[in-house]
């Protein structure tokens, strides 16, 4: 059950992600446009979104392993990717990934990137929004294989 609600999960969310990436990154003013009429925030709005745009492809994708998640009941609270591994008894990997993806790679970047080579804000966000992609490689062949996927029950004499 619960690969097949993924496996089309997983589908619908790629597929959307991307409409919204190809929009976001080539039609960014339009978008804009349904929000405001005012110029000068559609331009401003618009140089936002192409950057944020590739984040949709990869924050769209790890979502959709919390979802399933919630809705076989495996979680309560909405997290990103950190919460499939971990409701399926594979914390100490994630916390790993976490660690290294966000402590060792898009933190300091985004700090040298700030107070050393003065970039602008806009390219310090993306860097900080990187952890995700930096995570992707090493996840989700975790994830294909469902290594990550122990049984968390108990029998009702050992838990007694």
């Amino acid at each position: 059950m619960v690969r097949n609600l993924l496996s089309m999960i997983i589908k619908w969310t790629a597929a959307i992600s991307f409409i919204f990436f190809v929009l976001a990154m080539f039609a960014p003013r339009l978008l804009m446009r349904l929000y405001t009429p005012d110029p000068e925030l559609i331009r401003i709005g618009a140089s936002y979104l192409r950057i944020v745009s590739v984040s949709y492809l990869f924050v769209g994708v790890t979502q959709c392993y919390f979802t399933v998640m919630k809705v076989e009941g495996h979680v309560r609270r909405s997290v990103i990717i950190s919460g499939v591994f971990p409701a399926g008894g594979d914390a100490r990997y994630d916390a790993v990934s976490v660690f290294f993806a966000s402590w060792c790679f898009a933190l300091p970047l985004a700090l040298l990137g700030t107070f050393v080579f003065h970039w602008p804000v806009m390219l310090v966000y993306v860097v900080m929004c990187a952890d995700e992609i930096v995570k992707l490689p090493f996840i989700y062949p975790r994830y294909r294989k469902f290594l990550w996927l122990k049984d968390l029950t108990r029998d009702a004499e050992t838990a007694a």
